[in-house]
């Protein structure tokens, strides 16, 4: 082998060095031929960087560019195999074809508990298991037959027996492609590496390739006198890498780096983490009086912010589209997220069960809805419009899990809920649950997603239509490639309408993200390992941290990091090595680097900064360690807070809104809403004065409200009956349980769920306990008076003069000839509370009304000639059957006065306009919760400055 080796030092960017010298070796008499030269890099973001700069490098100098490869596509540009390879689809199915034939008694050495026949989802993740640890070895040269034999006697975790099964595994799995022809791709190059059949007639340029693996090595020393490796490092640093321009690990160990204190910044979450890379940008800028400000010397395409964790990429890329600095995310969108892969995802789940939340979740696609609201009769558009809404409705009062066609109740939504139900059935075929061939469903497939889409003009240069048209495509390529496939051969699946749907998405999550398009110059967000092959001057890298930079995997299913050492496999060593090198060429070629690590994740667990921020001398270690944990880490009272530029404006809407006037005045209120009040002015604006109120399709059982108006109509029809007199407690428990039969049949069908089914016994046991009660109540003398029944009353109250009208429905009133009336309000909740837990909190010297309810009782009930001796009181029917009675309220006329005062205060507070601040949020979720910005880690600040703007602008307070 005669590699050649270039050092092209790192006082620059690799990739610019790399053009420089291309220049000087290939450019001759006015021309730049670069077409026999195969230039290798790490990724395809480098290939297509390297190019601009050789075009930009040309000039007006003629160049024939060079044919630019990965080291993932490297292997196949220098061998040619006897045996054509299977291509993706083939490996897949030919994987799963071995293991759905494999003996169950070998699989279980592998899994203790293997995938049911049917169960498609398990064998795909089994196999991209088992496919993702044969690619790992293979990378390396190490065949599943040899792990076994190289580990046993270094380690004692080794069991032979699974090892066993996984090459039986791997060679019924070969056997299945060569029956057909095939070659497993990595077979083929361990074949062209023994039988030294690899060649090439290019000159092959291999760039910044520090972390080859073992095949490509091996496949390039057959090549040498072709190689040349650009190593981005001085000459000095010959030793650190071997003759293919691959680091020698064991050199880089025990490194240094130097990084100046300046250049490390550790806060807390990952959303200062954002805030700290505009702080960084301010800090290459201008001052103004201590105020930083995004005013600095490099243009948007001169900056590039590294990802160590690639789920901060949204964070970071809404931070600086907030401070008005334009960014470009690299990391391009997955095919799986694409709009039509995740129609297809929900049109399958649909397809298997029909259930109510996945029909309501295709529904919601925005697709959908057009395609949907295209579809139905224009007579029915208005309804239709309002179809999300009806759905709602309809999920809340049936609670049903499936959708059959056929609708429960007389809703008035039904007809066009039925359009909307047949026009998601028209996109499944007839056979959508019988088992067919793969390749019989591409058509299918395809012809839902041309009705869903025929209607859009899409345009292909438009920058919201692209990745939808690059997705549509894509997925009609790998349609297109299932298609082809013979229906006949026994590899070839039998498979469902949604397992197909299953399969195809399966093979689109392993297809490389859809790269996102050019644009005007901006803030470029790259991962980690492309870093070193980008030449923005500037870099600001965040999560910096252990996991992270460098990546660690020392729990492994398979190959933990204990046998990758011992096979030679890629282990921690390795990518710590690898990440130091990568950042001392970056830190040696950048004027500009910053470098931030966080002390707690997203949910709230700790993190530990990267140990490359501690690669320095020994003497340098307590001032590193004191700039990454300073004595104020533990209680860190000022974290990075948003520049001048992400402050909340006036039209900010990262505030709770403020309330508006004009409003209609609020003249009449529900007993109940007083509570409300009490609770939060600010939560009764909104459902009072705004009307908002909570609705969706979640709801798998009967809610406390639901259980409760369930309760309170099988009552309401016992008072109503000819029973009320009646002293027999079985005849009383009948009929309950025959309105509650027949209750529960009309509002959520003859096969209820199983949820509501347990919910309904729940109630008819406490109905049986009430018929016993209510049978002593008649032998006591008391009477349900039958017109006061459920019955609606309302009552005028003078406020400052003014009338203000209050509404309530009684329950019941019972009537006894010695001891006068009582108001009675039934309670369901599990756990029973008296009146006096419910309407009057704190100390017993200063309570305070919390709940206005039954003392109002007082006021409307008078309006129907009840007087003199009033009882007001629950019929509570909790859980515990025990505890059903009838708890008075015991409060004088002393008490009762205040409440009346209470209620004149509420009213004038109403009138006034008072519904601002918002109180603690409560400790359940009323719906409101996004509104009010409960869960706002910094919602208290947020007020004051919603407060701060009200005075502002002359709002409500």
């Amino acid at each position: 082998m005669a590699v050649t080796r270039v050092f092209l030092g790192w006082d620059q960017p690799a990739i610019h060095l790399a053009a420089r010298w291309l220049h000087q070796r290939y450019a001759s008499d006015g021309a730049w031929d670069l077409s026999g030269v195969l230039l290798v890099v790490p990724g395809r973001r480098a290939g297509r960087r390297l190019l601009e700069v050789l075009v930009e490098q040309a000039g007006k100098q003629l160049m024939s560019p060079p044919d630019i490869a990965t080291l993932g596509d490297l292997p196949e540009r220098l061998h040619t195999p006897s045996t054509p390879i299977a291509d993706d689809l083939q490996t897949q199915l030919g994987r799963l074809h071995a293991l759905r034939s494999a003996d169950p008694a070998v699989l279980r050495h592998v899994v203790p508990n293997p995938p049911g026949r049917e169960d498609l989802a398990d064998w795909l993740a089994l196999s991209d298991d088992l496919a993702n640890l044969h690619e790992t070895l293979a990378a390396d040269q190490v065949r599943i037959a040899d792990v076994a034999p190289r580990c046993r006697a270094a380690l004692d975790f080794i069991d032979d027996q699974r090892w066993g099964a996984l090459t039986a595994l791997q060679h019924a799995y070969e056997q299945t492609l060569a029956q057909h022809g095939l070659q497993d791709r990595h077979a083929a190059r361990f074949e062209a590496i023994e039988q030294r059949q690899c060649a090439t007639q290019a000159d092959v340029v291999l760039l910044a390739t520090a972390d080859l693996n073992r095949v490509a090595s091996l496949m390039l020393e057959q090549v040498g006198d072709h190689v040349t490796a650009l190593i981005h490092a001085p000459e000095s640093e010959a030793d650190s890498f071997d003759e293919l321009g691959a680091l020698r690990v064991d050199r880089w160990l025990d490194r240094n780096v130097d990084l100046p204190p300046e250049c490390i910044r550790v806060v807390d979450r990952p959303r200062d983490q954002a805030y700290t890379v505009l702080h960084a940008l301010a800090d290459l800028g201008q001052h103004d009086n201590g105020s930083p400000t995004i005013s600095c010397p490099y243009g948007a395409s001169q900056i590039t912010v590294g990802l160590g964790d690639e789920a901060m990429a949204p964070m970071v890329h809404r931070t600086l589209e907030l401070a008005g600095l334009p960014a470009h995310s690299g990391f391009g969108q997955p095919l799986s997220l694409s709009r039509p892969a995740l129609l297809l995802a929900t049109l399958g789940r649909y397809a298997t069960a029909r259930r109510f939340d996945d029909f309501a979740a295709l529904l919601r696609h925005p697709d959908v809805e057009d395609y949907v609201t295209a579809r139905t009769d224009e007579d029915a558009q208005p309804a239709i419009s309002r179809w999300l809404t009806l759905l709602d409705t309809y999920a809340t009062d049936t609670l049903q899990r499936k959708i059959t066609g056929r609708w429960l109740g007389s809703h008035d939504h039904i007809e066009p809920l039925q359009q909307v139900y047949d026009a998601v059935e028209s996109l499944l075929p007839a056979d959508a649950g019988h088992a067919r061939p793969l390749p019989h469903w591409s058509r299918p497939i395809a012809d839902g997603l041309q009705t869903v889409y025929a209607r859009q003009r899409l345009h292909r240069h438009h920058d919201d239509d692209e990745p939808l048209i690059r997705a549509l495509e894509t997925i009609g390529q790998t349609l297109g490639e299932q298609a082809q496939l013979d229906p006949a051969n026994p590899i070839t699946p039998r498979l469902t309408f949604a397992e197909a749907i299953r399969l195809t998405l399966a093979r689109l999550a392993k297809k490389p993200n859809v790269p996102p398009e050019g644009g005007p110059a901006a803030i470029e967000l790259l991962g980690w390992l492309e870093l070193q092959l980008d030449d923005a001057p500037v870099l600001i890298v965040t999560a910096v941290n252990e996991g992270t930079i460098p990546a660690s995997r020392s729990a492994d299913a398979f190959v933990p990091n204990a046998a990758r050492r011992v096979l030679g496999l890629a282990d921690n060593d390795r990518r710590y090595a690898r990440d130091l090198m990568a950042l001392t060429a970056i830190t040696h070629s950048r004027p500009a680097v910053t470098l931030i690590a966080g002390r707690h994740a997203a949910n709230n667990d700790p993190l530990t900064p990267s140990r490359l921020l501690l690669a320095c001398d020994q003497s340098e270690l307590p001032d590193r360690i004191d700039t990454i944990y300073p004595p104020h880490a533990a209680d860190d009272s000022n974290p990075p807070r948003p520049i001048a530029l992400l402050e909340p404006g006036d039209r900010s809407l990262f505030v709770v809104p403020r309330p508006q006037q004009p409003y209609e005045p609020i003249t009449s209120l529900p007993v109940t809403a007083f509570r409300d009040y009490l609770a939060s002015p600010y939560r009764f604006y909104l459902k009072h004065v705004l009307k908002l109120e909570t609705l969706d399709d979640r709801a798998a059982e009967m809610d406390g409200r639901t259980f409760g108006t369930l309760a309170h109509d099988v009552l309401s029809d016992f008072g109503n009956s000819n029973l009320t007199d009646s002293t027999d407690a079985e005849a009383i428990a009948d009929f309950l349980s025959q309105r509650l039969e027949a209750l529960v049949r009309a509002r959520y069908g003859s096969e209820p769920s199983t949820a509501v089914v347990i919910q309904r016994e729940q109630l008819r046991d406490r109905l049986n306990a009430f018929a016993r009660w209510q049978a002593e109540q008649v032998e006591k003398g008391w009477r349900i008076i039958p017109q006061h029944v459920e019955t609606r009353l309302e009552a005028a109250v003078k406020v400052d003069g003014q009338p203000f009208t209050i509404t309530g429905r009684i329950d019941r009133i019972d009537e006894h000839p010695q001891d006068g009336y009582r108001v009675i309000d039934y309670k369901t909740s599990d756990t029973p509370k008296s009146p006096q837990q419910t309407h009057r909190h704190g100390p017993r010297s200063d309570k305070k009304w919390i709940d206005l309810q039954l003392p109002l009782y007082r006021t409307l009930v008078a309006t129907v000639g009840i007087t003199g001796r009033l009882d007001l009181g629950y019929l509570v029917l909790p859980k515990d059957l025990t505890k059903i009675a009838y708890i008075e309220a015991k409060w004088d006329a002393k008490v009762l006065d205040t409440a009346l005062a209470e209620v004149h205060r509420i009213i004038r507070e109403i009138r006034a306009g008072r519904f601002w601040p918002p109180s603690e949020p409560p400790d359940y979720d009323d719906g409101l919760r996004a509104i009010c910005m409960d869960l706002c880690l910094d919602r208290g600040e947020v007020l004051v400055e919603a407060g701060r703007l009200v005075n502002r602008q002359g709002g409500t307070p």
